[in-house]
C-alpha cells in the first residue's frame, strides 16, 4: 500500500507538490490563528479585570446607610437611591471635590416620589344606549394588575341632545364631575416617579450629557403656564427621552335595550328638563341608586371588549391630552380634564427583602 502511494506521488509530481504546500500553509495559518485568539482572550480578560466599572469609581454615602444586601454580599444595588435614609452634607461633598486625587465628584440626592399632571383620555360615544366600563391596567413586567377603580357610566340615547346621549355615572364611582353631552372620558391614574437632585456640571462631566435644559430661561408660554406657582420656586425636572410607563385601558361596552323615548319618559318622571339644560346627573343620591340598579338589571343586547396600550402617550410629569377611537387610532384632544396631585401626598419605600442562599 505504501509502495503504491509513493509510486502515485512520483507519477504526479506537480499535483503532489501543490497538495504538500497547501497542507503546510493550512497548518501554519491555523497555528497563528489559534495563538492570536488566545492573545485576544487574554487581553479581554485583562481589560475586564482592570478597567471594568460602573458609573462610579468610588461611592460615598452616609454611615450606617447600607442595606442588608450590601452588608452580606458587599455589593450595591443599581437602584439603591430608590430607598434608604441619610446622606452626606454639602460641606462633605465640597471637601471630597477638593481632593487632588478626585477628578469628578458628582453628588446625587433622592428627593422622593412625585407626580405631575394627570389628564383624561376620551373615546367616541357608543352606537346605542350602553353601559360603558373602563379599567386601567399596569404591569410589573411579569404580571398585570388593575390600576385604580373600575369606572362605569350609562350612556342613554336622546336624539337632539348634544351628541345624542345623556349620561349617568355609577353611584359608587361618582368621583369625577360631568357635563351635559360629555364624551366617554376617563382620568388616567397618577403614577409616582423618583426625582433625583444632581449637580449638573459634575454630572455632565461624568455622563457626557450637557443638561442644557436645566439652565435655560422659561419661555413666555411656560411662564404663563406656571403662573399658578406665584412666587414659589419652580424646580425644573428632566426625564428620560423614551420613558416607559406601563398603562393600558380596557373598555367594555354593553348595549342595552333603551331608546330616546325611554330617556324622555324618565326625565319627565324625575322632573328633569328634556332640553339641553336638563341632565340626569342632577338626580339625588337615592334616585341615582334606584336608577342604576334598574338599568343594571336590563339584559344586554351585546357585549364588546377593547384593550388599548397607552404607554407611548403617557410620560412621567406631563403629557398632551389625547383621544382613542375603537380601532386604536390616537389623535389630540381639545376638550379634556386635568388634575394636579396634592403636594402633601407621597409614598416612601424600603429596600427589597432578599433571601440570600449560599451555594457551596
Amino acid at each position: 500500500m505504501i509502495k503504491y502511494a509513493w509510486t502515485s506521488v512520483k507519477n504526479n509530481k506537480s499535483s503532489s507538490a501543490l497538495f504538500i504546500i497547501a497542507m503546510i500553509a493550512i497548518l501554519t495559518v491555523s497555528t497563528i490563528s489559534l495563538h492570536s485568539i488566545k492573545d485576544i482572550q487574554a487581553q479581554v480578560d485583562d481589560d475586564i479585570k482592570h478597567f471594568a466599572r460602573g458609573s462610579y469609581d468610588i461611592l460615598v454615602r452616609a454611615k450606617d446607610s447600607q442595606t442588608p444586601v450590601e452588608k452580606t454580599l458587599g455589593v450595591v444595588e443599581e437602584n439603591y437611591l430608590g430607598a434608604g435614609n441619610g446622606g452626606i452634607t454639602i460641606e462633605m461633598w465640597k471637601k471630597i471635590q477638593s481632593m487632588k486625587e478626585i477628578e469628578i465628584a458628582a453628588p446625587v440626592a433622592s428627593l422622593g416620589y412625585f407626580t405631575g399632571f394627570s389628564r383624561t383620555v376620551d373615546f367616541p360615544f357608543p352606537e346605542s344606549s350602553s353601559l360603558l366600563s373602563a379599567s386601567f391596567i399596569t404591569s410589573d413586567g411579569i404580571h398585570e394588575y388593575q390600576w385604580g377603580d373600575k369606572k362605569e357610566t350609562f350612556y342613554l340615547k336622546q336624539d337632539g341632545y348634544f351628541d345624542g346621549f345623556d349620561s349617568l355615572k355609577d353611584f359608587k364611582r361618582r368621583t369625577e364631575t360631568s357635563v351635559s353631552g360629555e364624551k366617554p372620558r376617563f382620568m388616567i391614574p397618577q403614577s409616582f416617579h423618583l426625582v433625583m437632585g444632581i449637580d449638573f456640571e459634575q454630572e455632565g462631566k461624568l455622563t457626557g450629557i450637557p443638561f442644557n435644559e436645566l439652565i435655560r430661561e422659561l419661555t413666555p408660554e411656560e411662564q404663563m403656564f406656571m403662573s399658578f406657582a406665584e412666587k414659589a420656586a419652580i424646580i425644573k425636572v428632566l426625564y428620560l427621552k423614551d420613558p416607559k410607563i406601563s398603562v393600558k385601558i380596557n373598555i367594555i361596552i354593553q348595549n342595552i335595550p333603551w331608546e330616546t323615548k325611554d330617556t324622555l319618559a324618565l326625565k319627565e318622571k324625575l322632573g328633569i328638563s328634556t332640553s339641553h339644560d336638563g341632565m340626569l346627573e342632577f338626580v339625588d343620591d337615592e334616585a341615582r341608586k334606584s336608577l342604576i340598579e334598574y338599568l343594571s338589571n336590563l339584559e344586554p343586547i351585546s357585549n364588546t371588549s377593547y384593550t388599548f396600550d397607552l404607554s407611548n402617550q403617557v410620560t412621567p410629569f406631563y403629557f398632551e391630552p389625547f383621544s382613542v377611537d375603537y380601532n386604536g387610532n390616537i389623535s389630540p384632544s381639545e376638550n379634556y380634564a386635568t388634575s394636579i396631585s396634592e403636594s402633601s401626598q407621597f409614598y416612601s419605600t424600603s429596600p427589597v427583602e432578599y433571601q440570600i442562599k449560599r451555594i457551596i
